[in-house]
């Protein structure tokens, strides 16, 4: 296809063809025309939204639509499992669960999107995704821990989590005292 300043030629070109029309150089293909009424602005407008959530869930961002009931379009979700991990600050390792009596558990089961590790005044953000990978590295061994010594954990090194692929450590201040 050829296009030029002011009247366009279309058609032709290297490939052949003929055919040639000329028009005037305000064409615009018609998926990009303005719309004439409302409810045709309002469908461009849905499909623009629609495509920016399907990009949003393709980047594991649980989305939901409003359709008009909010004053905004489109909310994002995302689910997180908080651990506070009291001694990580005297091991320098937190502990992932992976089973409990035998059976899958914490990690192996979680539908969050990241697992928290609350150490003192910090917490560290990890997706779900990394904390797997450097769990199924093989690099860790699993140890009997917490109730009754019945749940399998590994023990990761705090300084290793911190570098997990999309870790973000968040600062938290002090803990608040709780009244006893």
């Amino acid at each position: 296809m050829t296009i030029k300043k002011g009247p366009v030629a279309v058609g032709g070109g290297e490939r052949g063809g003929g055919n040639e029309t000329t028009r005037q150089s305000s064409f615009i293909p018609p998926k990009l025309q303005a719309p004439n009424t409302w409810s045709q602005t309002k469908q461009i407008g849905d499909e623009a939204e629609d495509r920016l959530a399907d990009w949003f869930k393709a980047q594991d961002y649980h989305v939901l639509r409003t359709h008009g009931r909010e004053d905004y379009d489109i909310q994002l979700i995302r689910f997180i499992e908080v651990k506070h991990d009291i001694a990580a600050v005297r091991t320098g390792r937190v502990a992932v669960e992976v089973s409990f009596d035998g059976k899958p558990s914490g990690l192996t089961t979680s539908r969050a999107d990241f697992w928290v590790f609350v150490i003192a005044d910090d917490a560290s953000l990890v997706p779900i995704a990394a904390l797997r990978s450097v769990v199924a590295s093989g690099r860790y061994r699993t140890v009997p821990a917490g109730d009754g010594l019945r749940a399998r954990c590994f023990l990761i090194r705090t300084p290793e989590l911190k570098r997990l692929s999309g870790t973000r450590t968040i600062p938290l201040g002090p803990a608040r005292s709780v009244a006893g």
